[in-house]
């Protein structure tokens, strides 16, 4: 999961269709999705696995819608919120249903609000030099898994977007519960 991937949406139903595999910059950039659509997003997720328990519009769990954009294969797996609330960080209320596991040995990023909600870290910021900059009150910390870690992301999610498309969504119910947990804190 930790390869790049696109994102598009159309723009009439706020439908967001991910591709199912990696691509580079260069073919997202010379991309022309068609009219109706835009493209919005290009980056990776820093999780080991990743999948979407079913499409925003359906009812029960199950297959996800498919279609392809250039001949590649892409799925629904999120509406986007008709509002943003621009931050920063920017927040946004997302459909989707959306489960992900990170292996044994990795450190988690997460974040913690001024309310105390906790957010684990979704998309990565490949590049990104420092750590986003907080809200008052806010903090970072990081989460040393002894274990492999499933998050079951809730419905709607609750996300954060800051610079270099780095992202935390949530909440989340807490820490993994595995044995020699390690866990460590700084304040943004």
């Amino acid at each position: 999961m930790r390869e790049p991937r696109c994102e598009i949406v159309e723009v009439a139903t706020r439908e967001v269709w991910q591709g199912y595999d990696p691509c580079t910059r260069a073919w997202y950039e010379a991309l022309d999705p068609g009219e109706g659509f835009v493209k919005v997003g290009f980056g990776a997720g820093i999780m080991d696995r990743s999948w979407f328990r079913r499409s925003p519009d359906a009812n029960v769990d199950g297959p996800v819608r498919t279609r392809e954009f250039d001949t590649r294969p892409f799925f629904l797996c999120a509406r986007a919120p008709a509002d943003v609330d621009p931050g920063p960080p920017r927040r946004m209320m997302v459909d989707k249903h959306h489960t992900i596991l990170f292996e044994s040995g990795r450190d988690i990023s997460l974040l913690r609000t001024a309310e105390g909600g906790l957010y684990v870290q979704v998309v990565g910021g490949a590049g990104e030099s420092s750590p986003p900059e907080l809200p008052e009150g806010w903090g970072f910390e990081t989460v040393s898994l002894d274990a492999d870690w499933i998050v079951e992301l809730p419905h709607p999610c609750e996300t954060f977007w800051f610079a270099g498309m780095v992202s935390f969504q949530g909440p989340i119910d807490g820490l993994p519960d595995a044995p020699g947990l390690s866990a460590r804190s700084r304040k943004g």
